[in-house]
């Protein structure tokens, strides 16, 4: 005979489970970017999708006669080094990707782990699908759980190749993060259409925390060859900012549902890159996530 489930474990169960979903809504913000220019329409009706040039150099033995500075220098080091381990993680120029592949790893020292998929997306455009990631105020009213993402002007940065933006979602059940982050259009590198975010710490610091716990780590990155897509994420909140079961929720209970969350974000903005993106059909926007977002 079975012993009953006192009800303090099953709402525990319940609360992790729930916190594993949000956590993931957290990691799969997309982060915002450049205005991609007004949108238009074609006579059928669809949304035409605003495609963005690589502005940045190619690099890696794609590169052909192309030179230029890495703009990978030109971010933190530890998004550098999360930027090459996400390289080092994706298949060669996007070749031999058959479905979906997902795979994680760990950093001494930090709560929760990176995660990264990477899916084979037929027909996908590279420069429409960075287009999208880099569409930062289309993202609300069309990416699960954003309360509002906003671009912000910053005479310090080139518009055509990054963007400050201010974010701010809902996780289900769990809280409300919010952060100030930049997005880079990094090029081409190693045969992938690569676009990244980092947080801008000090401005995230002088946020209310009232409007919502403040990300104290989020660095991600959008990877897109002909025909595959790669999502890649690792953050977590500031601890004072939260409660013992949402910091729980947001670090370890992010791990459980990470793949198959990342995944359905993948499905999500592909979807979106299309022109018929939002024209009948499947139109569910992706989901977001806070943890790495945070899915680890």
């Amino acid at each position: 005979m079975s012993t009953p489930r006192s009800p303090s474990r099953m709402v525990l169960g319940f609360s992790l489970t729930a916190a594993v979903l949000a956590a993931a809504c957290w990691a799969l913000v997309p982060r915002p970017g450049p205005e991609p220019g007004p949108a238009g329409a074609n006579p059928e009706g669809d949304e035409v999708v605003q495609v963005r040039k690589a502005f940045r150099p190619v690099l890696g033995d794609d590169a052909g006669e192309e030179t230029g500075a890495d703009p990978r220098d030109e971010v933190p080091p530890e998004v550098r080094e999360f930027l090459d381990r996400v390289l080092d993680h994706a298949p060669e120029a996007g070749t031999g990707v058959e479905g979906f592949r997902f795979s994680h790893w760990g950093h001494p020292g930090r709560p929760t782990r990176a995660a990264m998929g990477v899916k084979s997306v037929p027909g996908l455009d590279p420069d429409e699908l960075i287009a999208r990631v880099m569409d930062v105020d289309g993202y609300e009213g069309r990416i699960a759980n954003v309360l509002s993402s906003r671009s912000r002007p910053d005479p310090g940065r080139p518009e055509e190749d990054s963007v400050r933006f201010s974010q701010r979602i809902q996780i289900p059940g769990i809280a409300r993060v919010q952060q100030e982050a930049v997005l880079m259009d990094l090029g081409t590198i190693d045969g992938y259409r690569v676009a990244c975010w980092y947080l801008l710490s000090e401005e995230t610091g002088a946020l209310n925390p009232r409007d919502g716990a403040r990300s104290a780590f989020n660095v991600g990155a959008w990877l897109a060859a002909p025909g595959v897509v790669g999502y890649a994420l690792n953050s977590w909140p500031r601890r004072e900012d939260v409660n013992a079961l949402q910091w729980l929720s947001l670090t370890t209970g992010s791990d459980a549902l990470a793949s198959p969350i990342v995944e359905r974000t993948i499905d999500g903005m592909a979807r979106w890159s299309r022109p018929s993106g939002l024209a009948g059909g499947d139109s569910t926007p992706p989901v977001t996530s806070t943890a790495g977002v945070a899915a680890q």
